[in-house]
């Protein structure tokens, strides 16, 4: 009657095996969701960064559509630029 129960075949690395997922489990998991927090953050930390030339751009547009004066166009193309 062995293997039946639990007492005979591999029980004790079985339970061994369950016990190390048990414990590496959480970690794994932790370990992913820190990983998408980072990457998700330093996406749009890159999104921001790659946004430098466009508010010039815009004001730019807006200057040549009559939207704003020169002096408009000058005064905040400065306070960009500082």
């Amino acid at each position: 009657m062995m293997g039946f129960g639990f007492g005979g075949g591999l029980s004790g690395l079985g339970w061994g095996l369950s016990m190390l997922l048990s414990m590496l489990l959480p970690v794994v998991v932790l370990v992913g969701i820190i990983y998408l927090v980072l990457t998700v953050w330093d996406r749009g930390r890159r999104n921001a960064m790659a946004g430098g030339p466009e508010p010039v751009a815009l004001l730019q547009r807006r200057y040549a559509k009559g939207e704003i004066t020169k002096e408009e166009y000058q005064r905040v193309k400065e306070e960009l630029n500082q």
